[in-house]
């Protein structure tokens, strides 16, 4: 069971958490070094306004990513910076190991592009293991990820895995699932948060597919005249 803490923390607080976080995860550049651009990238949302948009696509970049550094820095910034305040679940993240944060991670990830996959059904699912506590609080700012607050902060209590699901689940929400889709590009599993009719997770990957479209395009157009010639030389035969 979780420890019992109180689970709404103002926002300054809640931006100060996380700033300790980071300085746990990165103590800073030595002589010459380069700050880790996921913690840097991180620090930056401390600070930044939130969009939902915005913060799942990062979340999604990070999960897919290869390195552990990404994976805890995707969950951290879900409990951190969703809709939901998640309190001391923060800090109990933070002091996971790396096999359970990557097991989560690949539950998540799983989740996610189960949902993308299977958008007009049932099919993807996910469990909460844990009890979940409930509180709101309407004297603090909800946060802005949150179209339905309608001013009212809603706090939780749990366990860090279920917490961080319940946040995924009210981002996703925020920006509607018919807008997240797998990239286009041939052999590219990437997902991505899209924005007017972008088809790809990057501009490489748009590149690629539109090159493709055109050999494509061209094979068929080759097709369609050959055939025209075959019926035009049994038309005269």
């Amino acid at each position: 069971m979780p420890r019992k803490r109180p689970a709404r923390l103002a926002a300054s607080r809640h931006r100060a958490t996380l700033r300790d976080l980071l300085r746990t995860l990165d103590p800073g550049p030595g002589d010459g070094d380069e700050r880790d651009p996921v913690i840097a990238l991180l620090d930056h949302w401390t600070n930044d306004a939130l969009n939902p948009d915005a913060l799942l696509q990062d979340v999604i970049t990070w999960l897919e990513s290869e390195r552990d550094t990404a994976h805890r820095g995707a969950l951290l910034l879900l409990l951190a910076r969703g809709p939901l305040w998640c309190g001391v679940a923060v800090v109990d993240l933070s002091e996971w190991d790396t096999p359970r944060v990557t097991a989560l991670r690949d539950d998540v990830l799983a989740y996610l592009r189960s949902l993308v996959v299977h958008a007009d059904d049932w099919t993807a699912e996910i469990e909460i293991r844990q009890p979940v506590r409930f509180s709101a609080n309407v004297e603090h700012r909800a946060a802005p990820t949150s179209k339905t607050s309608n001013g009212v902060a809603v706090g939780v209590e749990g366990d860090p895995r279920d917490l961080v699901i319940l946040q995924l689940q009210q981002v996703i929400q925020a920006v509607g699932l018919r807008n997240i889709a797998k990239c286009a590009a041939a052999d590219c599993p990437h997902l991505f948060v899209k924005w007017y009719r972008r088809e790809c997770c990057s501009i490489r990957c748009q590149k690629r597919h539109y090159k493709r479209q055109a050999r494509q395009q061209e094979l068929e157009d080759r097709a369609r005249q050959e055939e025209r010639r075959r019926r035009e030389r049994a038309r005269r035969a």
